[in-house]
């Protein structure tokens, strides 16, 4: 019996040569899908964890980081929002207000 379940497992392991890879298409819908079926959910905290620990310290490429940026600017903030940030960075120096090339101290 150990045998025939290390025969199968063995089987099982090997990939099989008459399946096809994945279309870029495939891949795509599915990826679309499953973001989809997360919309909306809520996580538990357990999750939020791991997830939070996997993405920490992760490199980000240049074009992701001009990526990311292009697509938060524009986007409309509430006034709620808008306070708190102008709480957060209260008292701290704004680097378009200090140094030389302010155009203030000019």
């Amino acid at each position: 019996m150990k045998e025939n379940h290390l025969k199968l497992s063995e089987k099982m392991s090997r990939r099989n040569p008459k399946r096809k890879s994945l279309t870029e298409e495939h891949k795509r819908k599915t990826g679309l899908a499953n973001s989809i079926a997360l919309m909306g959910r809520k996580l538990p905290e357990e999750v939020k964890r791991k997830i939070s620990e996997r993405l920490t310290g992760r490199k980000l490429t240049e074009e992701h980081k001009k990526h990311l940026s292009e697509t938060l600017k524009g986007k409309p903030k509430s006034e709620e929002h808008r306070k708190k940030l102008s709480e957060a960075l209260e008292g701290k120096p704004q680097p378009w207000n200090t140094g030389e090339k302010c155009h203030f101290w000019r």
